[in-house]
């Protein structure tokens, strides 16, 4: 069991199992899986903290909360099962092309990068995992990010093709 989980899964049997995690979803809970609430209530509780400076009582415990620390917890775990991670800020190959490259750019890169993630998943209205399942449910707004994500990889795709062939 551990050997399957751990192996590479066809994307076929991924595939099947996020659409039967969705559908339990649906029938169990009467709602689409996602995040999107979680996120609003923890930045609305972290941003009157910081206005008030001081800490209210935490904010309810729902499941939407339960789903992020388990996608967290279980990041971990995957991490810790498939021993192949290996934690790098500033990676080796930026470490060579001066102090800048690697101190500063890096970390730009990754904020950056995580901040345009959840500035479409907000305007898309949830988290991936909620775009998903709403994609499944046929919503325009869910389609619209979907094949605006697979057109920016595919563009970037073909730039990285071109540089390399380039020798950049």
């Amino acid at each position: 069991m551990l050997k399957y989980l751990t192996s590479k899964w066809n994307f076929l049997a991924a595939g099947a199992t996020i659409a039967l995690l969705v559908m339990f979803f649906l029938y169990l809970l009467d709602t689409a899986p996602g995040m999107d609430d979680a996120f609003i209530v923890l930045s609305k509780y972290c941003g009157n903290a910081m206005e008030d400076k001081s800490l209210d009582p935490l904010p309810r415990f729902d499941w939407q909360t339960a789903f992020i620390i388990g996608i967290i917890l279980g990041a971990f775990i995957a991490t810790a099962v498939s021993a192949e991670f290996k934690l790098e800020i500033f990676p080796a190959d930026r470490q060579n092309k001066g102090f800048f490259s690697s101190l500063i750019l890096s970390p730009l890169v990754l904020m950056s990068g995580g901040f345009l993630v959840m500035f479409g998943l907000q305007l898309a209205g949830d988290s991936f995992f909620g775009v998903l399942s709403s994609a499944m449910q046929l919503s325009t707004g869910a389609w619209a990010f979907l094949l605006s994500a697979v057109f920016t990889i595919f563009f970037i795709a073909a730039v990285a093709v071109v540089k390399l062939e380039k020798g950049d």
